[in-house]
């Protein structure tokens, strides 16, 4: 079961409020509630900026891999693809040049 940031919050202060009755016992409860929901809120960006990093990083390694073997550049938008480029490059590897219907990879005898 979830229960919203706000719903919680709000049970448990409705909570503090009628078993405690103590304003500065509420005031520091809330202090430091928000203050971990801030560091949570910055775990949280840090953990999101460094998987872009890491995505980022990948998606250099796999177009330098795809140049490398001779592809097509495969992303649009700064996604990677596994669009056109490449199938169309493999399509081209597979289609016989010498009148045969196999492939013309290196044949041996």
């Amino acid at each position: 079961m979830l229960i919203s940031r706000h719903a919680l919050e709000e049970r448990v202060l409705s909570g503090l409020k009628e078993r405690m009755m103590a304003p500065d016992l509420v005031a520091a409860f809330v202090d430091e509630f928000n203050a971990e929901m801030r560091n949570l809120a910055a775990s949280a960006e840090r953990e999101t900026l460094a998987d872009k990093r890491t995505l980022s990083e990948i998606e250099r390694k796999l177009a330098a891999i795809v140049r490398a073997i001779g592809g097509a550049p495969l992303f649009r938008n700064g996604s990677f693809c596994a669009g056109s480029g490449f199938a169309a490059a493999a399509a081209d590897r597979r289609q016989p040049t010498n009148g045969s219907s196999a492939p013309t990879a290196s044949r041996r005898k």
